[in-house]
């Protein structure tokens, strides 16, 4: 056919009254490219809450981790194609579409549609594996396979329905250039088929962990909070009916080049909600990763060797163990004996340690020094475990102590 004559001519017959506009037509390819962009921004945040969650704690990626990373790099790709839809014509009127530009948008929503069947397998796979991982780790019993047969038959489905629509016309042209010799299968059939199983798999899933859940060793109140974010699944179910119910009003009218958008961006909110219902279990977790106090201790302050001058600190009140030096996780039992010898002189050129312990717990339970005790208590009565600690002091000439701060880190256990 004369591809002057494809870009020249109408899709359809415009209705009695209404001219056929291919140069500036009304359009929703706007409304196409800000509802894919926010599905896209979504699923991406999401699968990035999951791997990097996964990453900052466990170090170790499962296979549904990896079925939920290929489910969103499928899904970058299923996106392009819509943004490639609405550039050929897609949400416009069918007689305010071209022939060729018809034809375009045809080959692309076929193109969509097997994407459709491999995406949402990818993502419903990943929710399944972690049921059985979290809620079935025996892997028996008959939830266990309700599970593993909900993975099986969504698997054979939609590998099914990928192939039927990759082979729904033969010769395959025939999908978008309906002037081509051949036959086809009821789309409107495979249409149905595919958005009732949609449904009844959504629902599957969004039950199966309700027994395993209430039969965890926690409050009720626990377990409806645990639930509630499984139960987010109640989402893929809403927009797989809606879904359903618009691929039955696209069959009904003449004008599809316009109808397809609704059952496409219904599709991408499916997918997308899939996918968000199997990484939010992650939320949690990674919450608590930013709420994670940041560690400011003695310790980390003296790693940090900033050149800054030492602390001057208050002198101590004297020891029985001052002039001791520890060794690192060296214990020393706290008998009376240990307690109330004199404390020998340790000099080290013109330094001694002067002060070796944090705080000291005795078999009575009273501690030696109020004033250490207030910031250190062992649990194990009788037994200190302590770290190198050393507090220099500089003699003078008179025999005076001018104490000059910790000069090793300090960390008490």
């Amino acid at each position: 056919m004369d591809k002057m004559y494809l870009a020249t001519t109408p899709a359809l017959q415009p209705p009695p009254g209404v001219g056929s506009n291919l140069l500036d037509p009304h359009s929703l390819n706007p409304v196409i490219i800000g509802v894919s962009t926010l599905c896209l921004v979504l699923a991406t945040i999401m699968i990035s809450i999951r791997l990097v969650t996964k990453l900052l704690t466990t170090r170790a990626f499962l296979l549904e981790d990896f079925l939920s990373a290929s489910a969103w790099i499928g899904f970058v790709g299923f996106t392009g194609v819509f943004y490639a839809m609405g550039r050929a014509g897609a949400g416009r009127h069918q007689w305010d579409v071209s022939l060729l530009n018809y034809m375009k948008v045809n080959r692309l929503v076929n193109a969509a549609d097997i994407g459709y069947c491999v995406v949402i397998l990818l993502s419903k796979l990943p929710i399944l594996l972690q049921y059985i991982r979290i809620f079935m780790p025996a892997r028996q019993g008959l939830i266990y396979w309700a599970a593993q047969t909900l993975i099986w038959t969504n698997l054979l489905f939609y590998i099914a329905s990928s192939f039927a629509f990759m082979f729904e016309c033969t010769p395959r042209e025939k999908i978008w250039d309906t002037t081509v010799a051949g036959k086809c299968i009821d789309l409107k059939a495979l249409f149905l088929v595919t958005g009732s199983w949609n449904i009844v798999s959504d629902f599957s899933i969004l039950i199966l962990p309700i027994v395993p859940i209430w039969k965890l060793q926690m409050s009720p109140r626990k377990k409806l909070g645990v639930y509630a974010v499984f139960s987010t699944g109640v989402f893929a179910c809403i927009t797989s009916v809606i879904r359903l119910v618009s691929n039955v009003q696209y069959e009904k009218t003449t004008d599809l080049n316009y109808k397809i958008v609704p059952q496409a961006l219904w599709s991408l909110a499916e997918i997308t909600t899939v996918i968000l219902c199997g990484s939010l279990p992650m939320l949690p977790n990674f919450l608590k990763l930013l709420r994670k106090p940041k560690r400011s201790s003695m310790h980390e302050v003296y790693l940090k060797q900033t050149p800054s001058p030492a602390p001057r600190l208050p002198r101590p009140r004297p020891h029985p163990l001052s002039g001791i030096s520890l060794l690192n996780d060296e214990y020393l039992p706290l008998d009376d004996h240990v307690l109330q010898q004199p404390a020998p002189s340790h000099d080290k050129g013109n330094c001694r340690i002067t002060r070796a312990v944090s705080g000291l717990s005795r078999r009575d339970g009273h501690s030696n020094n109020d004033h250490l005790s207030q910031e250190a208590e062992l649990s194990e009565p009788g037994i200190l475990k302590t770290q190198t600690v050393q507090i220099q002091t500089l003699r003078e000439e008179d025999g005076r102590d001018i104490e000059l701060g910790l000069t090793q880190p300090a960390v008490f256990h």
